[in-house]
């Protein structure tokens, strides 16, 4: 699949977009929500998506109500299964670590992976090399898009002690325009 990029037209829209489908955020570049907000590209419903913290997430508005997607996030889903509950599954992306939760039929499961007998020196450090890989391909990530929107650093910040940064006209730390962080 291709890569998904922004469009920085437009400098007061967020610039963060779906890692599946063509979509990019339609709120605010100075929203502080982890949902961020598009147009479902097939049906037209409201889409909301979010990416933290290993935990990827659509969902789509109909019937008055958000309905989870299952939109595999890159690299699939754990899928680990929760002891003794049938088709409860780890929804977090995988490679993510040792603990696991997901929501099934309205109720929060959290677990811990059992630790295998005889694991091996070797078998924990392709573990911490996978997940460094991944951590390190992030950071990749959030640095080319830093460098597409060309962020600056100036003036004084309250939340932040480098002063504001600013990306498409807007501090990224406490939401003021360009204009507001340099009077």
């Amino acid at each position: 699949m291709p890569e998904i990029r922004p469009d920085l037209s437009d400098e007061n829209r967020c610039i963060s977009v779906h890692w599946n489908l063509p979509v990019q955020c339609v709120l605010p570049s100075s929203h502080r929500e982890n949902w961020h907000e598009a147009w479902h590209p097939e049906s037209g419903n409201r889409l909301r998506y979010r990416r933290s913290f290993g935990n990827f997430a659509t969902e789509d508005l109909h019937h008055s109500e958000w309905h989870d997607l299952q939109i595999p996030p890159p690299g699939g889903f754990c899928n680990e299964h929760y002891p003794n509950v049938p088709g409860a599954r780890c929804r977090s992306q995988y490679g993510h670590g040792w603990s696991h939760q997901v929501v099934f039929e309205g109720c929060r499961y959290s677990w811990n992976t059992a630790i295998p007998k005889h694991l091996t020196v070797d078998q924990l450090t392709r573990d911490v090399q996978q997940l460094r890989g991944m951590l390190v391909a992030a950071h990749s990530r959030i640095a080319e898009l830093e460098a597409a929107s060309e962020p600056q650093y100036f003036g004084i910040c309250f939340t932040n002690v480098r002063g504001h940064r600013l990306v498409n006209g807007h501090c990224l730390y406490c939401g003021k325009s360009a204009e507001e962080a340099t009077s």
